[in-house]
């Protein structure tokens, strides 16, 4: 998938460069921002999905989105399927 994502990746970096070329206009610029919501779309989708089913703690997905944990926790309330407050004590 990381693949899909640079191809990605250098598709936006090849119309930014011909916009900056003068190719383009304002229909581009609705196009990119459209693109820019189903990003934002698709991050949220994948954030969820890793709480819920992967165990995947919000420190963890914060770390990779460039938020804190407390943003994460905010930003998807309830998501995570780890227990709150970290793993019970263990007794000796």
């Amino acid at each position: 998938m990381l693949d899909t994502i640079d191809a990605a990746r250098r598709f936006v970096r090849s119309f930014v460069t011909r916009t900056q070329r003068g190719e383009g206009g304002l229909a581009e610029l609705t196009a990119i921002v459209a693109l820019r919501d189903d990003l934002d779309r698709a991050i949220d989708d994948i954030a969820r999905h890793l709480l819920a089913h992967d165990d995947v703690s919000t420190f963890e997905v914060g770390t990779a989105m460039g938020i804190t944990r407390q943003a994460v926790a905010k930003r998807y309330p309830g998501a995570s399927s780890l227990r709150v407050g970290g793993q019970p004590a263990r007794r000796r």
